[in-house]
């Protein structure tokens, strides 16, 4: 008995909710959803883009600094500063695996540029191709 109360309900729902369910408003969300996450990847990409910028910055600071402090050097020779020269060459040798690995890190944020623009790419040619197909179901629909 319960069982087939629970059958006749079910029915019942279901109908009412299809009844309530207008397609094209579904259709609309799902477009609206897909433009939500288009937006989502082009600002990870503007994020990372960024994110690049800043590290080439950085680097460049840090190789001027590299630059500067083996001219310090130099000029510690030439004065017989010798004690002078070894703490710039010292410092200079900090340097270097910093910006070995900033250059590093450059090289995967171009990576992850380059995917997410191939990634957005794609993902706009599937939106405009879902949204002739809605507007096609939209129109059959009406």
């Amino acid at each position: 008995m319960w069982s087939r109360i629970r059958t006749v309900f079910g029915a019942k729902v279901s109908k009412a909710l299809d009844r309530m369910e207008d397609p094209t408003e579904t259709l609309d969300y799902s477009y609206n959803k897909q433009l939500s996450l288009l937006t989502d990847v082009r600002r990870g990409l503007a994020e990372v883009a960024t994110s690049k910028q800043r590290l080439k910055m950085q680097s460049e600071k840090l190789r001027m600094q590299h630059v500067n402090l083996r001219s310090q050097a130099q000029r510690a020779v030439s004065a017989c500063r010798d004690d002078l020269a070894r703490l710039a060459l010292q410092r200079s040798q900090t340097i270097q695996p910093q910006i070995d690995s900033l250059t590093t890190q450059i090289a995967q944020h171009d990576d992850q540029q380059t995917k997410l623009t191939d990634s957005s790419q794609k993902l706009q040619t599937r939106i405009d191709m879902f949204r002739t197909q809605k507007e096609s179901i939209k129109a059959q629909y009406q």
